[in-house]
């Protein structure tokens, strides 16, 4: 409940808006096709319904945050207060016209008018402080949000993104160290589907946050070895499964998993054992390898196991674990138990 809680305030809750693309010719799992913050919102929306939250219990914390960041603004002493004031004031529009839509109660007219209020805020907050990278980060996530909960594709929805690149590059050029506007740079360049200029991001994120950054950079790679698929640059396309391979791909099932891919792309270019220490890497690390992959890999490699059919290392892997199973031990070995 508490990372729910928080899908409109982290940055990483911000990853889970991009939903995986199919790659055409790869062999993985059908990702959904939409993206998949509005069905957590969703899920959200019915958590709370039927706790101790209402709805309107939930979106009262917003008006909440409008009210403390107007006051901000009234008091402010400087330009620098007052842009600060503004930004809060349009995140919080912007959170409580996404969340709103989310949870069916709010009409498109009211939400576009709830969004031009955010935009308008954030607009000022610039104007104030055009030098202030955190200002033009924040405004780039507002517009973020608008394009993750628009249809994909849509016109509205590439407008948002464009836009919201402009402000992460904008607060990347302001302070180089602002590891969050590079990072979500990385994802706005994923979802517009530049996949080169995501994995310059996300290579540039590794020094500012070596684990984040490992994990963006594998979905990138896996991502754009899933477009060179579809291209038919297998060759390409091997070099990038490879790379997120070695960097490691993450364990959220929405971000894309390059083991199942691989393995049918070694198998498709004859390289049965390749594709097989794929499976056995899949294996270890639990990644999912599909079904039909393996079947195919067993039939066209004639074998059944890790490794090749008839080894000494096969046989004695294979004796190892049935005198396991059957409570046997090598003979001379004595058991310790345990008081």
């Amino acid at each position: 409940m508490v990372a729910l809680l928080g899908l409109n305030r982290s940055a990483e809750a911000e990853a889970e808006l991009l939903a995986a693309e199919p790659l055409a010719g790869a062999q993985t799992r059908p990702p959904a096709r939409r993206t998949l913050a509005p069905v957590l919102c969703s899920l959200l929306a019915f958590v709370t319904a039927c706790g101790p939250l209402s709805q309107s219990q939930w979106l009262t914390r917003y008006d909440v945050d409008i009210r403390e960041a107007t006051t901000a603004i009234a008091t402010a002493r400087d330009g620098i207060e007052q842009a600060r004031g503004y930004s809060a004031r349009g995140r919080a529009y912007a959170e409580k016209a996404c969340n709103s839509r989310a949870m069916r109660i709010i009409s498109p007219e009211d939400y576009r008018k709830l969004f031009g209020q955010a935009l308008d805020d954030h607009d000022r907050a610039v104007a104030l402080a055009p030098q202030d990278s955190q200002i033009h980060f924040e405004r780039g996530k507002s517009n973020y949000d608008r394009a993750a909960y628009a249809d994909p594709g849509d016109a509205e929805s590439r407008a948002c993104f464009g836009t919201a690149l402009a402000d992460f590059t904008l607060a990347v050029k302001r302070d180089s160290s602002n590891s969050e506007a590079l990072e979500m740079r990385g994802l706005v360049n994923t979802a517009l589907g530049d996949h080169d200029h995501a994995i310059e991001d996300f290579t540039g994120l590794m020094p500012l946050d070596p684990r984040r950054g490992r994990l963006r950079l594998a979905d990138a790679y896996c991502r754009r070895g899933g477009s060179r698929t579809e291209a038919k640059a297998y060759e390409q396309a091997i070099g990038d499964y490879e790379k997120a391979v070695e960097l490691g791909a993450s364990a959220d099932a929405c971000d894309c998993q390059p083991h199942s891919p691989l393995a049918g792309l070694y198998l498709e270019t004859k390289q049965y054992d390749k594709s097989w220490e794929v499976v056995r890497k899949a294996r270890l690390s639990g990644k999912w390898i599909m079904p039909e992959t393996l079947q195919r890999l067993k039939t066209e490699s004639g074998r059944s196991e890790l490794t090749p059919v008839g080894s000494r290392c096969s046989r004695r892997t294979r004796r190892r674990r049935r005198n396991r199973r059957c409570g046997r031990e090598r003979p001379g070995f004595v058991r310790l138990e345990l008081p």
